[in-house]
């Protein structure tokens, strides 16, 4: 036997006599029932606020310590989605989803490894928007930029493809920007939609061939209904030339709004014309929850008296999303609030926006006042209600934060500003067990939702766009347009079992 026969006979020997290799795997022990963050902002009515959670609040919050740092393939311009597993609570079993700006889809585990990815479809430009779960769990959404909605096995990343999938939100791709988060709502009759809002491209110039729609698709047989903002008398997905008007894009964080109380879904639009019948510049509509309208007329519309003056200083309305509110007292949402670029803050009677009793009106808001922090706002608004009944909404943009309360004030309701902070921007802020969570470049800070006092932060995260953070399970989860995942979680949950 050669020297080198008898190395390799002894390495092989020491090979099997050693115990087998098991990586030390990061997991956590939830402290509840495992829930999932299925959409943007949480819920169909992306509130922004995790009514599940129950291991991170306002008492523990502090001890949060990095739990995993790792790269996306690609980078996402958005938050993830989450889905746990019922059966297991180890957290790698559960799955993180981020659509990137290539259009590929994206799952990795909740401990920070790339699960697959989708080879993104042939197609122009870029998106911003994040993926939606579907209610089975067993398939999850994402826009490609070929200008369809693709629909994926949520285990392998495998695309389903026939029976009117993938199905087409845009034939101008090139112009037209599938910006907005996908969303996806339940109605009392059981029927489940997605729902896809299409704006324009920011550069060069808010120019090109587009209008600004939305589109509803039936989730059981992927049959799909537009709604165009502009030359709305129009129902199908507009081509080239098919409309004279420009602009008008639905391209606000949240998307599609979904009410219960009223089964109707709201949109905000962005500057563009308005005629109060088949243009629907900067205004908010109101809108069955399939899209079907009478000669192009939403339900109902809310238009500022100044709606010229937005789209003369492109002061876009849609630059964010309506959230919903409930009066002291009430059980359902009956006010709606929402900011957009000019900054001003206005609330509506979700029963008749305009206070006209039909759309086509203009003005009408129940109260109009400034963030109370300053700025214009690019971010969707988070909504908490606490646990003495209390509504607040939170907006967060370049200047702080500002929290405001819904009171009644002489029988009226009222925003009444509450607190301000400069602790953190930019991001959509999230709500969860009492605790609010924002970021900007560079930091990651969670304050006391009642009072705005910081309680903890963390400035391992790079630049960050339209990125916001989740908290889900007793971990918070933030992208940022390095493509790093950074993942927070509390000490005393983490375990290393080999």
């Amino acid at each position: 036997m050669t020297f080198r026969t008898r190395c390799f006979a002894l390495l092989l020997a020491l090979l099997v006599a050693a115990p087998t290799f098991r990586p030390r795997v990061r997991t956590i022990d939830f402290p509840a029932a495992p829930h999932d963050w299925p959409q943007f902002n949480f819920d169909q009515q992306h509130s922004g606020s995790n009514s599940e959670e129950e291991g991170i609040s306002s008492d523990n919050v502090a001890k949060l310590k990095l739990l995993f740092q790792a790269k996306l393939p690609a980078v996402s311009d958005g938050p993830a989605v989450y889905w746990a597993t019922d059966s297991s609570t180890r957290r790698q079993k559960h799955m993180l989803f981020f659509t990137t700006t290539n259009g590929a889809l994206i799952a990795m585990s909740a401990d920070g490894r790339v699960l697959w990815q989708t080879k993104p479809p042939a197609g122009p430009r870029w998106t911003t928007s994040s993926p939606a779960l579907d209610p089975s769990r067993n398939y999850v959404y994402s826009y490609a930029l070929d200008g369809r909605v693709h629909k994926y096995k949520i285990f392998t990343g495998q695309e389903v493809s026939g029976d009117g999938w993938p199905v087409v939100i845009t034939r101008k791709p090139d112009v037209e920007k599938g910006s907005s988060a996908l969303s996806i709502a339940t109605t009392a009759s059981g029927i489940s939609y997605l729902y896809a809002a299409v704006a324009g491209y920011p550069d060069p110039g808010d120019e090109g061939d587009y209008q600004g729609h939305v589109v509803a698709i039936r989730l059981d047989n992927a049959t799909s209904t537009t709604f165009n903002v502009l030359c709305s008398t129009r129902n199908w997905v507009l081509g080239y030339g098919d409309c004279a008007s420009r602009q008008a894009g639905v391209w606000g964080r949240p998307g599609v709004i979904y009410n219960p109380t009223d089964n109707s879904v709201y949109i905000v639009t962005s500057n563009g014309p308005y005629d109060s019948g088949r243009d629907w510049g900067d205004s908010i509509l109101k809108l069955p929850p399939d899209l079907r309208v009478r000669r192009g007329r939403p339900l109902d519309s809310y238009t500022p008296e100044e709606f010229d003056i937005l789209d003369k200083h492109d002061l876009d309305l849609g630059s964010s999303g309506l959230a919903l509110l409930r009066r002291p007292g009430e059980a359902e949402p009956t006010l709606g609030v929402h900011a957009g670029k000019d900054g001003v803050i206005r609330l509506v009677n979700l029963a008749d926006l305009s206070g006209h009793g039909a759309p086509g009106w203009v003005g009408g808001e129940l109260q109009r006042i400034r963030l109370p922090q300053g700025g214009g706002n690019f971010s969707a608004p988070s909504v908490w209600t606490d646990d003495e009944s209390h509504t607040w909404v939170y907006f967060a943009n370049g200047h702080g934060i500002g929290a405001l309360q819904l009171v009644d004030v002489d029988g009226a309701p009222q925003l009444v500003p509450q607190w301000t902070s400069t602790s953190a921007s930019n991001s959509s802020p999230v709500v969860a067990n009492g605790v609010l969570f924002c970021a900007k470049n560079g930091r990651i800070c969670a304050l006391d939702a009642r009072t705005g006092d910081e309680l903890w932060a963390d400035t391992r995260i790079g630049d960050i766009h339209w990125q916001s953070p989740i908290v889900v399970n007793g971990a918070v989860y933030m992208s940022d347009l390095s493509g790093t995942v950074t993942a927070w979680a509390l000490p005393k949950e983490i375990v290393f079992p080999r």
